[in-house]
């Protein structure tokens, strides 16, 4: 009598650890059926990215940013689900790889064009400005190596090294603690278009500005094509700096604009107070 219980039990843990197993290879084969389902359907060709059309740069810089984006396409998400799959291809990461790897480039807009193409636009920068490294103290001595800046002061590739008299842009340079500027900003936008403007309105008044250098001390030298210099603060109101220069230079007792050679420089740092000093 007392065996039949221990009897039983036996045989229902003998029942619970079949059933146990039947739901674990239920289970399992569900999960198999489920990733073979969609490691199948996420590969199917009739929404498989087979092409990539690259837009808007130069020939060289296309082919690899196909390849570069290709290279993207290939592979499966967690041995799932197929990265080439118009629904699932990896959109951000290959915006975010071009901006990294192609410093020119200022925009970049990825997006299908068909279940079995992607189109990548991209928008180049376009220079307004150099920046260098200087190897002079004039303006006419031979610079070291310049680099390309957009509208938003973003440095973003080599330009031929040149003499600040014979470039095409105007040049800035500055003092940056690395071995390439490339990929940093030489200031805030804001500030490089206005320096850009005050150059145009200085051109307009019959003063050809070559350059700005920034000094160690937070100020700038604005260096001209006579040989003259203007010196501003970081506060200085250029616009009206401007005026009480050319007030200066148009002053019957300082002698025009061709008597900017003589000059060393002049001091706009200190408001409607103007101070200059002429060459020995």
């Amino acid at each position: 009598m007392r065996g039949r219980p221990h009897f039983k039990s036996a045989r229902l843990q003998e029942r619970r650890r079949k059933v146990f197993i039947g739901w674990s290879v239920i289970l399992l084969a569900l999960a198999l059926g489920v990733w073979v389902f969609f490691y199948t359907a996420s590969g199917m060709s009739w929404w498989t990215i087979r092409d990539i059309s690259v837009r808007g740069g130069s020939p060289e810089e296309t082919a690899k940013i196909e390849n570069l984006a290709r290279g993207f396409l290939y592979g499966r998400y967690y041995f799932t689900f197929a990265r080439a799959n118009a629904l699932l291809y990896p959109k951000n990461v290959i915006e975010r790889e071009i901006y990294d790897r192609y410093p020119t480039i200022a925009n970049v807009s990825v997006g299908l064009s068909n279940l079995h193409q992607i189109n990548i636009n991209l928008t180049e920068r376009v220079p307004v400005a150099l920046w260098c490294e200087r190897i002079g103290v004039i303006a006419a001595q031979t610079l070291g190596n310049c680099f390309q800046m957009d509208d938003t002061a973003f440095i973003f590739a080599p330009f031929a090294t040149t003499t600040a008299t014979t470039s095409p842009f105007l040049i800035f340079s500055s003092n940056l603690s690395t071995t390439t500027p490339v990929g940093r900003y030489y200031t805030n936008g804001s500030r490089l278009n206005n320096l850009l403007a005050l150059a145009q309105k200085a051109s307009s008044a019959g003063l050809a500005v070559s350059e700005f250098d920034d000094q160690s001390d937070g100020t700038t030298d604005i260096l001209l094509v006579e040989g003259a210099k203007f010196i501003v603060a970081p506060d200085t109101d250029l616009p009206t700096a401007l005026e009480n220069v050319l007030t200066l230079i148009n002053d019957p007792g300082f002698g025009g604009v061709a008597n900017l050679s003589k000059i060393d420089y002049i001091d706009l740092r200190f408001g409607s107070k103007i101070f200059y000093k002429a060459k020995k």
